[in-house]
């Protein structure tokens, strides 16, 4: 319309068109703006292994990286993703059933996680973990989670996680955690040299007294 009035010489109706176009971006340029604070402020969860922090120990982290606190967290396992016809496996834990928020589905969620806050679930011992779990170890896991502790909006997002491309790698990215694992050991260590040393002073006491 700014084009047509311009070579019509229509200068008053293209200073209103511009106007007129101005304004619009303007509002749609506000509306994107708002938009994405309102998400920004939502509850957003993710779910990844962690084989780094406990020594040889698998956890399943849940972590809120939006906003807000999410309520009424739940976990669950998807036997299929998408389109796709492949079934996907549940992973198993050292409890002897499925890793979830807590074996007892009654108990199976967590009332709330707030912004910033993790959730670390015990999986099973790194070694015993593939013992358990047949390759390939991919699972699709389902975190369902709602904006309000009652009613709300929920929300569920399918995470594809998988343990394969930590069967291949070393255990530990740091040294350092092993060797904090060894220091750990260190006082038994030292209560079985000073056990030790007793017997073998009260070996000597003995032979002394036979003198």
């Amino acid at each position: 319309m700014t084009l047509y009035a311009l070579y019509l010489g229509k200068w008053s109706e293209a200073v209103s068109s511009l106007a007129v176009s101005a304004a619009i971006v303007s509002a749609i340029f506000a509306f994107e703006v708002v938009h994405q604070a309102s998400l920004n402020q939502l509850p957003q969860l993710i779910a990844k292994f962690d084989c780094e922090s406990r020594y040889q120990l698998i956890q399943l982290v849940l972590q809120n990286i939006g906003g807000s606190t999410a309520y009424n967290v739940r976990l669950s396992w998807m036997e299929k993703y998408g389109s796709s016809e492949k079934i996907f496996p549940k992973p198993k834990c050292i409890y002897g059933g499925f890793v979830a928020i807590h074996q007892d589905q009654e108990f199976n969620r967590l009332i709330s996680l707030h912004k910033g806050e993790s959730h670390f679930i015990t999986v099973d011992g790194y070694y015993q973990f593939y013992e358990k779990n047949e390759a390939p170890t991919n699972y699709i896991g389902r975190v369902s989670f709602t904006d309000q502790m009652i009613g709300g909006n929920e929300y569920n997002i399918d995470i594809p996680l998988s343990m394969e491309e930590f069967r291949i790698t070393l255990d530990h990215n740091k040294e350092s955690t092993k060797a904090e694992y060894s220091i750990m050991k260190l006082p038994g260590k030292l209560d079985e040299i000073a056990k030790q040393l007793s017997i073998f002073n009260s070996k000597i006491g003995v032979f002394n007294e036979g003198e």
